[in-house]
């Protein structure tokens, strides 16, 4: 067990408990931290396989590398439960130079008979710059697997295949050759997510997806080996030899088209060629393996299933609202809204239908959803693993944990540039695009997006720090730091005046995520100059006014002033939260100001909604979407100053809660599913504090 984060006065505030728990998920239990628990330590030592095991990496032109560097083992972790051992592997070239990193981890676990290896292979190659081809001379290796240069396309390197090599002693006798058991010789790959096959000579060849669950050998002897989300995060493959175990995270290709519809080829297959992937510098690619003796070998489907759906745990709500730790939640059961909550039970059935509907899988692509602007990946927009933890904190509904945590992992795993020439760009989350990157795809390819960019209206915090918090996944919280870096970099502050009041916003509620998980003084700070700009730039009688740009404004030239009333509500909750860490009444006034703003400059009397924008070119007539994208803002105002007109607004606008707009082709869409969940449970949590006279539930 371990400290995560603390109190201003040093007590602690988050803590990471290991516990050994039933296989089964559903289990409620109370915990009890005794003195000292915290300290207890034991004596394992690490397993020799991981001590001993290997790893390849094979570049197009023939280049294979092998990891090297630092062998040893070190312990990070080592508590009466778990204890933690890491091991870095470098892949350098004939002159030295790394241009892969592998970091492992293996979790050991007290009393029971699995351990858990993290691998994460980063791709860090100095060599590799946008625009430029690799100097063959100093680097033949990787220039030999770089065909482009023009552009981002000259960050992809190709690869031919990527390998484990486990030395697992296991008897390789005869057996029952079952979908899990897999003998000496015999290789299973899952090349698609459409089929897989086993090849010993001859292929079988079986539709579907494998489990990834592997069975070696029989009896006493025999060991267990699962691959988490095996055909999900396609492209795996397992092959068995005498005394190892290959699992090739990127298994070398037979040469076959990806199959699918005629949009499969830029929507799945964009990092895929006949004989190779691409990998773009930056990218870190994640895999999750379980190793189990022979009496785990008879709990294997149990084991599959913890894996890949480990226990999701929560405190009880009236006990997290009492600590503080968190913003303050509405129960489920105790919404004014049924219609919402209606909406939040469908939409993650949908959410799973969405990713059957478009084979969202593969190792680039798992995670994510797909429709943004209809051809691009959406780079999981308006944070669809904060609206999963949220709603699973509220409700219980482990499901939404399964979508958060894979949202995370593809967040912070093929989203975040991880290493880049261009220090700015380390750290960043790249916006939404076809590709989830630039390169891969042509500049502007179906998409109003030329090459890969960040900016805090794109960056996601909040859902990632609840799964670092919520969940056993310690390893997302360096790439954190490394995007908090890039939101705390002095370029962001060096301005005079706001850009638009939507970026200023996001990165309140980024710095003050930071801020509220960590006691992140630093982040406070930072978001202090923010929210006092945004408090000097606010028209009279407040909100904010620019030039606005074509999207904002249907004048021509010269473009009218003033601002979308979206742009003003994510303001309004950046600076929110920052208010709930550090009350301070002028940012309690700039608040309740923008809000009337929305209400002078966008309300449509006509129609009985808000306006996209306060252009009335722009977007004539109001619409029920817009309304529901400033209800955030008006409940915080509301919330705040008891207005008795901005609160009539607000009760008018929650008739809106809960629909969906009606040209969407399916629920499941990300960007408008997550849009509404995201500020829903900050409005019931402001209605709490602050009820609206006579508020009943409301049903349209």
């Amino acid at each position: 067990s371990q400290v995560q984060s603390c109190w201003p006065d040093g007590s602690a505030k988050w803590v990471r408990i290991d516990a050994v728990a039933p296989l089964s998920n559903d289990v409620a239990a109370a915990v009890l931290i005794e003195p000292g628990e915290l300290a207890a330590r034991n004596d394992r030592l690490p397993p020799s396989w991981f001590q001993s095991m290997t790893a390849q990496l094979e570049l197009v032109g023939g280049w294979v590398l092998d990891g090297m560097g630092e062998t040893s083992v070190r312990c990070i972790t080592n508590g009466a439960v778990r204890t933690c051992w890491e091991r870095r592997l470098e892949f350098r070239d004939g002159g030295g130079v790394t241009h892969f990193r592998s970091t492992l981890w293996l979790d050991q676990y007290a009393s029971l008979n699995v351990t858990r290896l993290h691998h994460y292979l980063e791709v860090c190659s100095p060599a590799v710059r946008p625009g430029e081809k690799p100097d063959a001379a100093r680097y033949p290796e990787i220039a030999a697997a770089v065909d482009e240069s023009e552009g981002e396309r000259g960050l992809l390197i190709g690869v031919r295949r990527f390998e484990l090599r486990l030395p697992l002693q296991a008897d390789v006798g005869s057996h029952a050759n079952g979908d899990r058991s897999i003998a000496s010789g015999e290789r299973v790959v899952q090349e698609h997510d459409l089929s897989w096959r086993r090849e010993n000579g001859a292929a079988l060849v079986t539709a579907g997806g494998h489990g990834g669950c592997f069975i070696l050998g029989n009896g006493d002897a025999a060991a267990m080996l699962i691959v988490k989300e095996f055909w999900q995060c396609y492209p795996k493959a397992v092959q068995r030899e005498h005394d190892s175990v290959i699992v090739e995270l990127l298994a070398r290709r037979s040469g076959e088209p990806l199959p699918g519809d005629g949009e499969a080829w830029h929507r799945l297959g964009f990092w895929i060629r006949d004989q190779h992937y691409l990998l773009r510098n930056g990218l870190t690619l994640g895999n999750e393996i379980l190793v189990g003796d022979a009496a785990a070998t008879r709990e294997a489907g149990a084991w599959h299933r913890w894996l890949n759906h480990p226990p999701a745990v929560r405190p009880q709500l009236d006990y997290l609202n009492q600590t503080g730790c968190l913003p303050p939640m509405v129960a489920k059961d105790d919404s004014i809204l049924p219609d919402y909550e209606s909406l939040a039970d469908k939409a993650v059935d949908a959410m799973f239908e969405d990713r059957r509907r478009y084979r969202a899988y593969g190792q680039l692509n798992f995670g994510d959803w797909y429709g943004e602007s209809e051809w691009s990946w959406g780079n999981n927009e308006y944070d669809p693993a904060y609206c999963g933890y949220v709603e699973f904190l509220r409700g219980g509904r482990a499901d939404w944990v399964t979508l958060a945590r894979q949202a995370v992992r593809h967040l912070t795993e093929i989203d975040t540039v991880h290493y880049s020439h261009n220090r700015q760009q380390t750290g960043l989350q790249a916006i939404h695009m076809p590709g989830h990157l630039g390169g891969y795809l042509p500049p502007l390819f179906r998409s109003k997006i030329a090459q890969t960019g960040g900016l805090p209206s794109h960056t996601l915090i909040e859902g990632p720090i609840l799964h670092w918090l919520l969940s056993d996944d310690q390893y997302t919280r360096p790439v954190l730091d490394q995007t908090r870096q890039w939101l705390l970099a002095g370029h962001w502050f060096n301005q005079i005046v706001i850009t638009n009041a939507r970026e200023a916003g996001w990165h309140l509620i980024a710095l003050s995520m930071f801020a509220a998980a960590d006691n992140d003084q630093e982040c406070l700070d930072a978001a202090a100059v923010i929210a006092n700009r945004l408090i000097e730039t606010q028209s009279p009688g407040g909100g904010w006014e620019r030039n606005l740009g074509e999207a904002h404004c249907g004048c021509g030239y010269p473009r009218c002033r003033g601002e979308a009333g979206f742009f003003v509500n994510m303001a309004i909750s950046g600076l929110k939260r920052f208010y709930d860490l550090a009350p301070d009444p002028a940012v309690a006034d700039c608040i309740i100001g923008a809000a009337r703003w929305l209400i002078r400059r966008t309300f449509d009397p006509r129609t009985g909604f808000f306006n996209y924008s306060s252009c009335p070119k722009r977007t004539i007539g109001g619409q029920f979407k817009h309304t529901l994208w400033v209800l955030e803002g008006l409940a915080a105002a509301y919330e705040l100053s008891g207005d008795s007109e901005i609160g009539h607004y607000l009760q008018d606008g929650l008739k809106t809660v809960g629909r969906m707009p009606p040209e969407l082709a399916h629920l499941g869409l990300g960007k408008a599913t997550c849009m509404q969940m995201r500020f829903v449970p900050s409005v019931l949590a402001s209605l709490n504090r602050h009820k609206l006279p006579h508020v009943a539930p409301v049903v349209v």
